[in-house]
């Protein structure tokens, strides 16, 4: 169990990183109360974090791979992000509840774009991937006339 938790810390650093670059920057400088629209890039960005640390984390554990077929692979990794998604939502509204002078959350309508952008961020993520398992696999050969096989000549001998 140890290790288990020891992986998830070790794949998990980067969401940590947002979070916390959130909370000490963007949020004491007042970053989003200058550009309100600042919010959707970062959950885009935070969706594609997200999304990143959750397949570094099933890769250390070796289990990434045994979700077949592929598809459901994705779609297992855009559901995460959008429940990582959802528990950031109450975050923000939790905190709106104990701070309401800060006005975190401004409106249901934020809340749903946030989450709409938490997907496209883990969308675009694994766009990213597919894009690149398609650049890596071996690219079928086109059969030109010179690249034709001839037929074989007969074996056949005479006696």
């Amino acid at each position: 169990m140890k290790s288990v938790i020891k992986k998830f810390f070790q794949a998990a650093w980067p969401m940590a990183a947002v979070f916390l670059f959130d909370n000490l920057v963007n949020n004491p400088l007042g970053i989003y109360d200058r550009w309100p629209s600042y919010d959707i890039p970062m959950h885009i960005f935070g969706g594609v974090v997200t999304t990143w640390c959750l397949v570094r984390f099933l890769k250390s554990l070796k289990v990434y791979t045994s979700l077949k077929p592929r598809w459901l692979r994705y779609w297992f990794l855009i559901a995460n992000a959008g429940l990582i998604g959802i528990l950031w939502e109450f975050y923000e509204w939790t905190f709106d509840y104990f701070f309401p002078w800060i006005g975190v959350q401004t409106s249901l309508a934020d809340t749903i774009g946030d989450l709409l952008n938490d997907l496209l961020g883990a969308s675009i993520f694994i766009a990213i991937m597919l894009w690149q398992v398609y650049k890596k696999s071996p690219q079928p050969v086109q059969e030109t006339e010179s690249t034709r096989s001839k037929p074989a000549k007969s074996r056949k001998t005479k006696k």
